[in-house]
């Protein structure tokens, strides 16, 4: 605030004259209409109701019950400093928000407009089509590029459905291994760009490098190609495996045997529970020809029970009994059953 350097000189009582008016608000007149440089510092234009300040109009810092820029009918609302570089605004005589050079707080929640996906409410200078906005009651929206990428509900998280090269969840570091949406009622999960697993309602479909090598349905683990897959290996085999029936129309036996428990029966096989042969048919090991012929039983007690056992030298006696009369295929017979009795 400025000091007036004259003394007041008015005495109650008695008629102002105008030279003493002139006298007193000399240096009022002076300090309202000072002069820099033959520049004006002050300017008042009375009709229009503003102030120009040529070096600005500075304030006390003042505080939120009594601002210093504030309202006549309402003094507790306003403008004011708390501290160096902080600039407040206070409203009912409480801080509501508070701007520094490191950033802004508010006390009350910021209320917008909704947004949508093409222009979201909280975005950024050079890219507002890509931000949060409001998709409807209790759900906020993610978008990029004017697309509704991700979702957040009450209730549950919603993305876009990607694919196997691009998932819909996966890693900064790794963006084409993660999960996506094949299909309705359908997750694919993908490794490196291409189909690992297919889950699906009614079976789980397992790739390798995108190509499909077995699935598993709620009866059945099947392989995908005939005859190529093994069930373990050399060096990593299973420690039991277990079976009420090894047929070898599915599995490998040739020409249709299969092995099944003792003393069950082939229907028993196909039509009984589980529980049913762990209680009556652990008694052995039959084993059935392609004619459903049964031709040997292993008994629990180990016993070998046959139509008649022969040596392994005999097994090339049995080529003509299988109607081999081809030479050439004789030849292959013969070094084929060599081969399985290890003289090959």
């Amino acid at each position: 605030m400025a000091t007036l350097a004259i003394t007041n000189t008015f005495t109650t009582g008695t008629t102002i004259i105008a030279a003493e008016v002139n006298t007193n608000f000399t240096d009022i007149s002076s300090y309202i209409n000072a002069r820099n440089n033959g520049t004006t510092d002050w300017d008042f234009m009375s009709s229009a109701g503003l102030v120009t300040a040529k070096d600005g109009v500075r304030s006390s810092d003042e505080n939120a019950t009594a601002p210093a820029y504030s309202f006549t009918s309402d003094t507790d609302t306003g403008l004011f400093r708390s501290t160096t570089n902080t600039l407040d605004l206070s409203t009912g005589g409480t801080t509501r928000f508070t701007l520094n050079t490191t950033g802004l707080t508010t006390t009350l929640p910021f209320l917008s407009a909704a947004g949508t996906a093409s222009a979201p409410t909280y975005t950024f200078s050079g890219d507002n089509n890509t931000g949060m906005y409001n998709v409807g009651a209790n759900v906020i929206g993610f978008s990029t590029g004017t697309v509704n990428a991700f979702t957040i509900a009450e209730t549950q998280t919603r993305s876009l459905s990607g694919s196997t090269a691009t998932p819909s969840i996966s890693f900064i570091d790794d963006t084409n291994s993660g999960m996506y949406n094949i299909s309705a009622d359908r997750i694919g999960i993908a490794v490196n760009g291409a189909d690992s697993i297919d889950m699906g309602t009614t079976q789980i479909i397992y790739s390798i490098s995108g190509t499909r090598e077995y699935q598993m349905t709620a009866t059945a683990l099947i392989p995908d190609v005939d005859n190529v897959n093994s069930c373990g290996t050399a060096g990593k085999r299973w420690s039991d495996l277990r079976s009420v029936l090894i047929n070898g129309a599915d599995y490998g036996f040739a020409n249709g045997w299969f092995i099944r428990e003792y003393p069950a029966t082939f229907k028993d096989a196909q039509t009984q529970p589980e529980s049913w042969f762990q209680q009556n048919a652990n008694k052995g090991l039959q084993i059935v020809n392609d004619k459903k012929e049964l031709v040997m039983v292993i008994g629990e007690d180990g016993t070998l029970y046959a139509k008649q056992l022969k040596a392994l030298t005999d097994l090339d006696s049995g080529i003509r009994a299988n109607n081999i009369t081809s030479p050439e295929d004789q030849e292959y017979e013969v070094n084929r059953r060599k081969e399985i009795r290890g003289e090959a």
